[in-house]
């Protein structure tokens, strides 16, 4: 009987891969990635792209895995016995790097949800992306991708809009959207409460939350591992952004900076 609850336990959970640089703080990087997927009851399978030693406010070196590397752990992540439900892909460190994970996309046809949150500098301040990669990111990765999240600097990077404002970031929005599925502009850069913007389809819908004191890190890799989380559960879009969001939002009331909690 102990058995057989486990394995009905064990189907009910989806495997989430999250595509991702490692931070050896554990702040932010592939461990805030697992630590919020974790708490929705799902696997992560973890694919490395890079080591990006930083510390909390100082940078180091970014160590990137060499790309045929980074295919083999690809091949096992996607293959059948592994597949995931969702996808969740943070730091891609190179141009050679987004590159190879657009050819195992593309190669094993994996047909589930897939959330870019694309990294270009870390809080310390890192480059992690340079601009060849981004316009790679662009062409290859968006129009495969089910949802780009992007803050007030990646959205500006993305569309050439400089935005300052939530006018200019629905302008951005609005301007990344015609390359991909859909867009999640983030508002944590505001100056006043956060108000995100979801541009899919022909609507755009707008979701507000408190501000919530304390120099977090990893917010943003939590926010898009949460959504893939949701995403592989069946929800849709909205309902998928609008859940992370509270979500989080109730793990960072009941956590110290730098980190986020889960309990």
């Amino acid at each position: 009987m102990a058995l057989v609850c486990f394995t009905m336990l064990y189907m009910k959970q989806r495997i989430i891969c999250v595509i991702a640089g490692l931070d050896p703080t554990g702040c932010s990087g592939i461990s805030a990635d697992i630590r919020a997927i974790s708490a929705t009851g799902n696997i992560v399978s973890p694919v490395i792209t890079a080591i990006a030693n930083q510390g909390f406010d100082s940078a180091g070196k970014t160590h990137l895995v060499k790309p045929a590397v980074f295919a083999e752990s690809l091949q096992y992540a996607f293959s059948t016995s592994t597949k995931p439900s969702s996808i969740k892909i943070g730091m891609l460190g190179s141009g050679n790097l987004v590159d190879t994970l657009c050819d195992s996309l593309e190669s094993f046809s994996i047909g589930v949800p897939i959330v870019l949150d694309p990294v270009f500098h870390s809080t310390s301040c890192m480059e992690l992306l340079d601009r060849n990669g981004i316009a790679i990111l662009v062409k290859r990765l968006f129009p495969l991708t089910t949802l780009v999240t992007a803050n007030w600097e990646e959205a500006s990077i993305l569309s050439g809009v400089e935005v300052s404002s939530e006018e200019s970031a629905k302008c951005a929005g609005e301007s990344i959207s015609k390359s991909t599925n859909a867009v999640l502009i983030k508002g944590g850069h505001s100056s006043g409460e956060p108000r995100d913007f979801l541009f899919f389809g022909k609507c755009m819908y707008e979701f507000s939350s408190k501000r919530i004191a304390g120099r977090f890190r990893g917010t943003g890799c939590a926010l898009a591992s949460l959504i893939a989380s949701n995403l592989a559960e069946g929800l849709s879009l909205p309902d998928s952004v609008s859940k992370a969001k509270s979500v989080l939002t109730s793990a960072l009331k009941k956590s110290h900076p730098p980190y986020i909690l889960y309990t």
